[in-house]
């Protein structure tokens, strides 16, 4: 899950072509010698390099992802979900991470009225024809109630 990396404490570590998609295996001994990147996937496989420059972006301007506490928050199923805030000189996130292929629709401990969804939105490339995406709207929301997808994540800003 690419979302914890820039989400919880401690600096994101992007190894070797991760940000345009490129899945290649990169154990010994490659791992030691020179391994070229395949460039290329970006345009294949767009989604990736929008994602890290949303997130990026996302963590570079709010202080709380970069430098704030780490708060464990608790949750209605801890087995799969993961919870946890973020907070840094008034400013407040929480964030929700599905780790398993079912959909999650729970509870998280703390929150209340006023934080809005802040989770950065990557549309899956299109194939040609098939019409326009949706784009996400940003929507203020009252936890602790979350509804996750399978492998889905959200993350939550308290609106001042």
């Amino acid at each position: 899950m690419q979302s914890v990396k820039f989400t919880i404490d401690g600096v994101p570590l992007l190894y070797n072509g991760m940000e345009v998609g490129d899945t290649a295996e990169s154990g010994y001994p490659a791992l030691f010698e020179k391994f070229p990147i395949f460039w290329d996937n970006q345009v294949r496989r767009p989604e990736f390099p929008q994602f890290y420059k949303k997130f990026i972006a996302l963590r570079k301007a709010n202080t709380a992802l970069r430098r704030g506490d780490l708060i464990w928050l608790r949750n209605s199923d801890e087995r799969r979900v993961v919870t946890f805030a973020r907070r840094y000189a008034g400013d407040e996130f929480v964030v929700a991470i599905n780790f398993s292929n079912t959909p999650f629709v729970g509870l998280i401990e703390g929150g209340g009225e006023g934080f809005e969804d802040v989770t950065p939105y990557v549309p899956l490339p299109q194939l040609p024809g098939q019409g326009s995406v949706e784009t996400k709207k940003k929507s203020v929301v009252a936890l602790p109630s979350v509804a996750l997808d399978s492998w889905g994540y959200r993350i939550f800003k308290r609106v001042k």
